[in-house]
C-alpha cells in the first residue's frame, strides 16, 4: 500500500506577538486533489490541513491531521 501525505490551506507563521505571514487561500483545490486519490486502490492519503482549511469529503478522521499554525512543525 502506497501512502500519500496531501498538504492545504493556510499555514500561519507568527513573527512577533503582532505580526503573523500567511496565506489568504484555504485549501479547496487540495482537498480536491485528496479526494481524487483516495479513490485509487492501494493507496492511503494523509490529510495535513490547520483549522481553518477545506476538508476532504473522503478523507478519515484518523488519516486527518490539523494543526494550529508553523510552530507545530517546529
Amino acid at each position: 500500500m502506497k501512502k500519500i501525505l496531501v498538504t492545504g490551506g493556510p499555514v500561519h507563521a507568527h513573527l512577533d506577538s503582532v505580526k503573523l505571514i500567511t496565506n489568504r487561500f484555504r485549501g479547496g483545490l487540495m482537498a480536491a486533489t485528496a479526494d481524487k486519490f483516495n479513490h485509487l486502490p492501494g493507496v492511503e492519503v494523509h490529510y495535513l490541513s490547520s483549522k481553518a482549511s477545506v476538508v476532504p469529503n473522503s478523507i478519515s478522521k484518523q488519516r486527518l491531521h490539523i494543526h494550529s499554525g508553523f510552530h507545530d512543525y517546529m
